[in-house]
């Protein structure tokens, strides 16, 4: 494939567009690629075939292609005596005319309530959570932000076991206390799941597994794991020292 720049073009000022002349040599294609600018073939001799997409159709002279931005797409020669020539215009496309409208579930790093969020949590995974409903909600996509808080980690009952409570009560005062501090944050969940309380979570993880167990995707096995004879404990995680 040989192709050459006509805009941008030092001559004249800049155009809100690139475009470019290319033609393919007889039995070439272009690379199959993708890209954020949304592109238009104007085929102007020969013809072949355009995939876009998974999605292929035949070409030939005086077909306009549109390519939405970040289509995965290429173009084919199909003859075998003629080359085939097109021109591609290229321009930056709004944000929402390359956002996909599906519906988008944001489920950043479950919390562990052990203990109250510190800043680095908020730097990291909830700031980039909110900021991506934000995002999409603003440009028209609906977004929902679940904050599933991680009840069962063995660092919960590490410490209501240090503070003498019990680990279902720890676990629900600092989810309270991780939730306030996101709400202050400005980044509250829209949905908080505490899955050692909430029934319905918990009937769905146990129909779920009773299934992946019936259709033979889990087989039930005896292995040997570390034990702790003086507090009577099986380590794992915080338990391990």
């Amino acid at each position: 494939m040989r192709f050459r720049d006509l805009y941008p073009w030092e001559a004249i000022d800049d155009t809100p567009f690139g475009c470019s002349y290319a033609i393919i040599d007889v039995g070439g294609r272009t690379i199959l690629h993708s890209h954020d600018p949304a592109e238009t073939f104007i085929v102007s001799r020969g013809n072949g075939t355009i995939t876009i997409d998974g999605h292929s159709e035949t070409v030939t002279a005086g077909d306009v292609i549109y390519l939405p931005p970040g289509s995965v797409h290429e173009l084919r020669n199909d003859s075998s005596t003629e080359e085939l020539g097109f021109v591609s215009i290229f321009w930056k496309a709004r944000v929402d005319a390359k956002l996909d409208p599906t519906p988008r579930l944001v489920v950043p790093s479950p919390p562990t309530p052990n203990g109250p969020l510190h800043l680095g949590h908020l730097a990291g995974p909830y700031l980039l959570a909110d900021v991506l409903r934000r995002y999409y909600r603003m440009h028209g996509v609906t977004a929902t932000l679940v904050c599933l808080v991680d009840d069962h980690q063995s660092y919960v009952a590490d410490r209501a076991l240090a503070e003498g409570r019990e680990p279902a009560e720890l676990a629900a005062h600092f989810r309270d206390r991780i939730v306030a501090t996101l709400d202050r944050f400005h980044a509250r969940p829209d949905v908080v799941i505490a899955p050692s309380q909430d029934e319905a979570y918990r009937a769905v993880v146990r129909a779920y597994f009773d299934q992946l167990r019936a259709g033979g995707k889990l087989e039930a096995r005896e292995v040997a794991t570390l034990w702790c004879e003086g507090c009577e404990l099986s380590l794992y995680d915080s338990w391990v020292a």
